[in-house]
């Protein structure tokens, strides 16, 4: 695993093309539990007639609860102040962070923060980048969308040349979209690997512990 690390910017990729591509299918299936068919199974709107209308504004009550699913502000993600330090501390803090910020990113349809955040050949970080384009092209949106870290592995220096470190998290992950009845909840163990350069924090990569190296 070292050897796959330089202290160029450039070489800093860690998922080859073909291995990329099955992680980050793997990783969409455990992170955002949506395939590309979702739109198919939305009810389309049906001709209403009077006397159903009638009926319906007479029966506000029950309707009411649906208000329920419509999707919460959440708050911005915010920097710890561990985050400010280059070592395993610092990355620990930076990969915590770094799973809130993937799950703002997936629960709003924004790019921003994830965008700003990774680096520019994270294989599944621009997956995740293009599914969020993929939604909002569809209408798509979260109505639960909830990243809970259930514990935090051992972190492992990885670096050749420049400061990446493999931080281990098991996460318990709930989703519901639009269109959906009912959420769906996994639990996967990822590595965020982050690099530390020019005293900021990066995602370089994240992707199933397939190996379970983190236990």
């Amino acid at each position: 695993m070292v050897g796959m690390f330089s202290s160029t910017r450039s070489d800093r990729s860690l998922v080859n093309t073909g291995a990329g591509r099955v992680v980050a299918t793997m990783l969409a299936s455990m992170l955002l539990l949506a395939g590309c068919g979702e739109a198919e199974g939305l009810p389309l709107p049906t001709p209403t007639t009077q006397v159903e209308k009638e009926l319906a504004s007479s029966d506000i009550t029950e309707s009411l609860p649906l208000e329920t699913s419509l999707p919460e502000e959440r708050p911005v993600p915010e920097e710890p102040e561990a985050m400010k330090t280059g070592d395993k501390a610092g990355a620990i803090a930076a990969a915590e962070f770094f799973v809130e910020v993937i799950e703002y990113s997936l629960g709003t349809n924004s790019r921003a923060f994830l965008s700003e955040y990774s680096y520019e050949r994270c294989t599944n970080c621009n997956h995740m980048l293009d599914l969020i384009d993929q939604r909002i092209g569809t209408n798509f949106s979260s109505i639960i969308t909830d990243y809970k870290i259930v514990s935090v592995g051992e972190p492992e220096f990885v670096g050749k040349g420049v400061i990446i470190w493999r931080v281990p998290i098991d996460l318990k992950i709930e989703e519901m979209l639009t269109g959906e009845e009912e959420s769906r909840v996994t639990e996967v163990t990822l590595n965020v690997f982050v690099s530390f350069e020019a005293d900021v924090w990066e995602l370089t990569e994240v992707e199933p512990d397939l190996e379970g190296r983190g236990k």
